[in-house]
């Protein structure tokens, strides 16, 4: 038969007699054993008496879960405890107030640059501005999860306005506008408006010509181009020059005795902040498109992603046939097939480093899921640049589809 315990955790740590009346005895009964040992291990019993005593009753109950949930931070984290957890609410406080300030510019309205527009709307971008000016077809609406698939609905309407409509719903407060003309007519000023820039369904030349203008502004904007044929995908990220705050990283203390961990670490970081000062960061520096796509095939580093050669016979084939970005059929296979050979001699590159399946993934129809992923991916990073995050797209994403698999590549450019 078990016995049951008629005293509160503090008698009961103190050997003492207990009873209903006794201070502690409603606010923690013998069930509460653990939290008292806690609170006890990390603050001591007197420290927690004396603010126990000048609080009012009805709070008493708040004032130990604070307490336990302090004194269990520290127990986990004897070097941070629970300041760990208030840094992480401050850095994403700020991080919110940074992305307010943000003004993003999209041209050219597929289905991933859509979902990318619908996660950095929620996310609260301070302002939105769409550049598409295709008048809306049944073609431009499949993939496009955000608007509905009528086209009937949509008569003498541009994609960019749709979206526009279509956007303000999952953001109310958010700031969207429709630029209509070429993105080339704007001038420098126009840009200059801008912290982020974003282009899909676009030329080669287009997306060179763009990241130019980018790069010369007195202050770069962010330049990212994303697009998908088929079953594949490619994004690629010029930030110029971009600052990366590094985070310090401090001894395992798995390798250091309890009593001087603390000393330890005090000690790293101070050597830390008189080498490099108060905070250690990094510069990140990314080539322009134009430098991206020009490096020789056969200085690209061993295995290279099929996907990029992929795509490089894909935008060199529609610039030379005049055909129209990103429409390419099974009926282009044989054609396309013939003309990488033929890019492959210019190169002096191996034929069968691109093989036959790739091209076909190229051609193939594009599935719906692969603009989810990769218009969140691409709102993932550029979140990342505004909250000065670690791990950012370096040059070139690319993604397969069929294989769902994404990988980096770092052209020395």
């Amino acid at each position: 038969m078990t016995r049951t315990r008629k005293s509160c955790p503090v008698c009961h740590s103190q050997k003492k007699k207990c009873g209903t009346k006794y201070k502690f005895w409603n606010h923690l009964p013998p069930q509460k054993d653990e939290t008292y040992k806690n609170i006890e291990q990390v603050f001591g019993l007197a420290n927690f008496e004396r603010f126990y005593d000048r609080v009012e009753p009805q709070w008493r109950d708040a004032l130990i879960d604070s307490y336990a949930y302090e004194a269990n931070e520290r127990i986990k984290d004897p070097i941070h405890g629970i300041t760990k957890d208030i840094t992480f609410l401050q850095q994403r406080l700020a991080n919110t107030k940074r992305l307010g300030t943000a003004n993003v510019f999209v041209s050219g309205l597929a289905g991933c640059t859509v979902e990318f527009c619908k996660h950095i709307v929620v996310a609260g971008v301070k302002s939105l501005t769409l550049n598409d000016d295709r008048m809306i077809t049944q073609d431009l609406l499949y993939g496009n999860s955000s608007i509905k698939p009528n086209e009937e609905f949509h008569r003498e309407k541009t994609i960019a306005q749709v979206c526009s409509e279509s956007l303000s719903k999952f953001n109310s407060k958010a700031s969207i506008h429709v630029l209509q003309g070429d993105i080339l007519n704007l001038s420098a000023a126009d840009f200059e408006k801008f912290d982020t820039v974003i282009i899909s369904c676009c030329s080669k030349i287009k997306r060179r010509e763009v990241n130019s203008i980018c790069r010369q502004l007195t202050d770069p904007i962010a330049f990212y181009s994303v697009q998908c044929r088929g079953s594949l995908a490619e994004i690629f990220v010029d930030l110029k020059s971009h600052t990366v705050c590094e985070v310090n990283q401090l001894l395992p203390t798995h390798l250091i005795p309890d009593e001087m961990i603390e000393v330890a670490h005090i000690i790293q970081f101070l050597s830390l902040r008189r080498l490099f000062g108060q905070d250690l960061k990094s510069i990140m520096e990314f080539c322009s498109f134009e430098e991206a796509i020009a490096v020789p095939w056969k200085t690209l580093p061993k295995g290279v992603s099929e996907i990029f050669l992929a795509m490089r016979v894909a935008e060199n084939f529609e610039a030379t046939h005049r055909r129209n970005v990103g429409k390419l059929s099974a009926t282009d296979f044989q054609n396309l097939k013939t003309f990488k050979d033929v890019l492959c001699d210019k190169q002096q590159f191996n034929h069968n480093h691109i093989s036959s399946a790739m091209l076909e993934k190229l051609t193939g129809i594009t599935a719906c899921n692969i603009h989810s992923i990769v218009g969140a991916l691409l709102a993932q990073d550029i979140l990342k640049v505004k909250f000065g995050e670690q791990k950012l797209i370096h040059k070139f994403y690319h993604f397969d589809g069929e294989a769902v698999e994404g990988t980096l590549l770092q052209l020395g450019c």
